[in-house]
């Protein structure tokens, strides 16, 4: 077989290959490259965590180092920070009412933890790790968890189950029963 014949023979056979790979929906992408990929190559670490890890501890260290130089009269980084604390407290304040400034911090970390994943996607040599969708679905379920737990300490646990029922009665089974025959309409089981 000469070289040509040859050539042509692997293009064709890669040209199928590579068709009926699509076909078969078995399509495997390599991890996209940023400049902590030899995590990767070393430890396994996929570069989406490497880049979610790197700008928690960023943000960890940045506050830290920033707490040891803590001012009485706040200039440059401190004046920026308590603008953004006083937001969010009033942000909350407003939204979940008196009382709510108390998870100005849970929310403030939420947004700047996020804020800073999607934003270190514009570095060169970095990717955004919110586009992974093990991230997004992290976070979310960290932030149910927090707030269905803060919801059972602060109502309690048997306030909190019955929240979900409207409570036209005083007799929770009344409520309970109430719920479930309006709630039957509504459903359609097939059955």
């Amino acid at each position: 077989m000469a070289g040509g014949e040859l050539a042509a023979a692997h293009g064709a056979a890669h040209t199928i290959g590579h068709a009926a790979g699509h076909s078969a929906g078995a399509h495997i992408s390599a991890p996209e490259e940023t400049w902590l990929h030899f995590l990767y190559l070393w430890f396994g670490i996929p570069d989406w965590l490497a880049v979610s890890l790197l700008v928690g501890l960023g943000l960890v260290g940045l506050f830290w180092w920033q707490s040891k130089r803590l001012g009485l009269y706040p200039s440059g980084f401190q004046t920026l920070w308590e603008l953004a604390v006083e937001f969010f407290e009033n942000l909350c304040r407003s939204a979940i009412g008196p009382g709510g400034e108390k998870y100005a911090p849970l929310i403030g970390s939420f947004f700047t933890y996020i804020l800073l994943l999607n934003l270190i996607g514009l570095v060169p040599g970095f990717m955004s790790p919110t586009a992974h969708p093990y991230i997004t679905v992290g976070l979310a379920l960290a932030s149910l968890t927090i707030v269905h737990s803060i919801a059972i300490k602060e109502l309690g646990l048997k306030n909190y189950l019955l929240h979900y029922f409207e409570r036209p009665f005083p007799n929770p089974f009344l409520n309970i029963a109430l719920n479930l025959i309006t709630l039957a309409p509504h459903c359609s089981l097939g059955w």
